[in-house]
This record gives C-alpha cells, structure tokens and sequence, in this order.
C-alpha cells in the first residue's frame, strides 16, 4: 500500500490548482465493497499492495480536485485469514501503515465506527489526512491529501462531506 500511495502523492505534488467544484454524486462500487461522495467524476485503477502477509489485491478510487486529492482504496484481505480475527486490530494496523513515513500532526484516534481508525500526519509538502475501516474481507483506506499551504483542506466542508458519505457496506 506505502508504495502506490507514494506514486499517488507524487501526482498530486504535479497537479495544478483549479477552482473546487461545488456538485458533488455519489458513485456506489458494490464489487468493492462501498460507496463515496466525490466532485467529480473519480478515475479508478487496480495495483497489488504489499504487506507483510504479502501482495493484496487493491483497488484505488480517487478525485484530484484543486490540488487536493480523495482516495479510497479497498484491498481483498481473502487470502488473509488472520486479519478477519480482530478486525478492529486490522483497522489499526492500516492506519499505522498509512500514517507511516512522516510527522505525525493527529494520532490515531478510534471513531464511533466499530473497527475504524483515524489519524493524520505530514510528509514534506503534503498534509494526510486518514480514516481506515475492516470490514468483513476488505481493508479500506479513505484519505485526502492537500499542499502543506492549504492544510485546511483535510477539515473543511469538503473534507467532512467526502469522509463522512463513505459507507465500507456499498449503502
């Protein structure tokens, strides 16, 4: 997972600034496991990530609108028996994955959701902001990632209505 969120950051770095949409859908991926609310219409892509249990069959959904990036990633865990255990303990493990690698600015704090964790850090000139669920056989990862100049935009309105319209259950 580091590695594709590095090429990911690193487009976002090359991504200019347009105005922010104000329209934002809803787009349902049932194959995937949720649903998201996005600007516009996001791009989506298949990667493998690596963890420690090995190579994980992810999918990356994501948006770069104004400089700002929304990405939910969601990784098949079928091959990884032991983390459908304890998924609350899963949740954690891939929030400590993704806040990996820089400062952190916000620790890992539980959410109302069972098995869900959130935290933020920064990495160079980027500000991360991170939410990680399990949920059955898949790990998600939903994330916003803005220039270190703008860090409010990992807490604005925008940030709050992305975070809050993903449902890990498609609904």
């Amino acid at each position: 997972m580091r590695f594709a969120l590095m090429a990911v950051l690193a487009l976002v770095g090359l991504t200019a600034l347009p105005a922010r949409a104000a329209d934002w859908t809803i787009y349902r991926y049932a194959e995937l496991g949720f649903a998201v609310s996005f600007p516009t219409a996001p791009t989506r892509m298949s990667k493998s990530s690596e963890t420690s249990g090995g190579a994980v069959p992810t999918e990356y959904v994501y948006v770069i609108e104004a400089g700002t990036l929304y990405m939910v990633s969601s990784s098949d865990l079928t091959a990884q028996p032991d983390t459908w255990k304890d998924p609350d303990l899963s949740a954690r493990g891939i929030l400590d994955g993704a806040l990996k690698g820089g400062t952190v600015t916000s620790p890992a704090a539980h959410l109302a959701a069972a098995a869900a964790w959130e935290g933020a850090r920064d990495e160079g000139d980027k500000r991360i902001r991170v939410r990680a669920y399990m949920r059955g056989k898949r790990g998600f990862t939903v994330l916003i990632i803005s220039p270190s100049d703008h860090p409010e935009r990992t807490t604005d309105a925008a940030a709050e209505r992305f975070l809050g319209s993903f449902a890990p259950d498609g609904s």
